[in-house]
């Protein structure tokens, strides 16, 4: 077991995740492995798979906690206590808070199914949204991710730099707020950027042949496919994890531009393996997300279109809806580096290993494409100041800044080697 992996272990025995305070969306998403039981029972007809809670995001971590229940003895055979945390949010201005039009239609869907009893216990703030015993397993489960994903970012900075580099961007991770946050509670967020991890690996695999390395075709092949079936579990887990399917993408294009106007037949190759994985981890995410069976597009067009209505219902009664781009930019930086300047300073100190990772096609190139396409993409997208939307941002940047500074160290350790520097210093002496 790897050292980050163990600091994460150590961290979160501080913090006792058995017995931390409750996080305000832990109940809805331990509550939400109501549909692995219906899947596990067969009712893949039931009405309940129509309703919002289980078309608004996918399946995987439902159904890891769903598992874990079942072993514990601690399964959630019921929706009401899910439309029960559905209810609290409509409580604080009445159903003005519903929305209006579809947004509307869908929460009134998920109200109905609780009975008068339940509802009036949730508006009296008496409603037990959890059972006992019902948090501990979940919070077992992503705190094993994210020991795995600490791990992960270490083996990545290991393979793009060196052990040095990798251990300190491994234990970055660990210690970082964020994701102590994030592996310390029954949240899907870790989950998903374990497998996004997991994902950007088997890129960087595929780096080294692209480059004309040695590599079996069955080798590349296989990483192909486990590339893909992790690009497939990270957005079944999170939807923000497409962030790792669009830097496959854009690896894809520049080995693509490589092997067409560079002429380079290993670049083409890796192309093709990257369009492999990209097409594998489409098959995976409509296989394993039941709302996508029978009706696709549908199910898909709901996976964007019911969160962007949440956010709309959201912004209505939430006083701090970040509009601006220089909101987001002020909230991303407050959040990641806890100070609103952080994130100019971290993205003007990114740009020495941008230069490094673009001006020569290596595994760094991947980092460097991880880490402006999720700061991008955060940027676009994060509609609220809440520590988990910015989560996905922190993995390359743990890698970059452990790459930094190892570049800065191994620079400055050159130069005090050089026999006439090290002359100039005794004399200076």
């Amino acid at each position: 077991m790897s050292l980050p992996a163990l600091a994460v272990l150590f961290i979160a025995g501080i913090w006792n995740p058995a017995g931390s305070g409750l996080h305000p969306d832990e109940a809805a998403w331990v509550n939400s492995s109501y549909y692995f039981e219906l899947l596990a029972r067969g009712e893949r007809s039931h009405p309940d798979w129509r309703l919002l809670p289980a078309r608004e995001s996918p399946f995987v971590g439902k159904f890891l906690f769903g598992l874990a229940l079942r072993m514990a003895g601690r399964p959630v055979r019921s929706f009401e206590p899910l439309a029960a945390w559905h209810e609290v949010w409509h409580l604080p201005t009445g159903t003005t808070a519903w929305g209006s039009g579809l947004a509307r239609a869908e929460r009134e869907a998920v109200s109905r199914r609780l009975s008068p009893e339940a509802r009036q216990a949730v508006r009296e703030g008496r409603y037990p949204f959890l059972q006992a015993g019902q948090l501990g397993p979940p919070r077992r489960v992503v705190l094993g991710f994210g020991m795995l994903c600490a791990a992960v970012v270490a083996a990545i900075g290991t393979r793009c730099r060196g052990p040095m580099t990798g251990l300190a961007a491994g234990l970055i991770l660990a210690a970082h707020r964020l994701a102590i946050e994030a592996y310390t509670h029954a949240l899907f967020d870790m989950i998903a950027l374990a497998f996004s991890a997991l994902a950007v690996l088997g890129l960087i695999a595929l780096v080294g042949p692209m480059r004309g390395e040695p590599s079996g075709l069955r080798r590349m092949l296989f990483v192909s496919l486990i590339t893909g079936l992790m690009l497939a579990l990270a957005v079944g887990t999170k939807m923000n994890a497409l962030i790792v399917v669009m830097v496959a993408a854009e690896l894809g294009l520049i080995a693509a531009c490589r092997g067409i106007w560079g002429r380079e037949h290993p670049a083409r190759g890796g192309a093709l393996c990257l369009g492999l994985s990209l097409a594998v981890g489409v098959l995976v995410f409509v296989a394993i997300n039941p709302t996508l069976h029978g009706h696709p597009w549908s199910g898909l067009v709901d996976l964007f279109a019911m969160p962007a209505r949440t956010e709309e219902v959201q912004a209505s009664f939430l006083p701090d809806h970040l509009i601006a781009p220089s909101q987001k930019a002020h909230a991303i930086g407050t959040i990641l580096c806890g100070h609103p300047a952080g994130l100019l300073v971290l993205g003007l100190a990114m740009l020495w290993p941008t230069w490094n990772g673009l001006r020569r096609f290596s595994p760094r190139t991947v980092l460097v494409l991880w880490w402006w396409t999720a700061l991008g993409a955060v940027l676009a997208w994060i509609p609220f100041p809440w520590p988990r939307y910015v989560l996905p941002v922190l993995p390359p940047a743990a890698l970059l800044t452990a790459d930094l500074v190892a570049s800065l160290a191994g620079n400055l350790t050159n130069s005090l080697s050089r026999p006439d520097r090290g002359a100039e210093i005794k004399n200076q002496a």
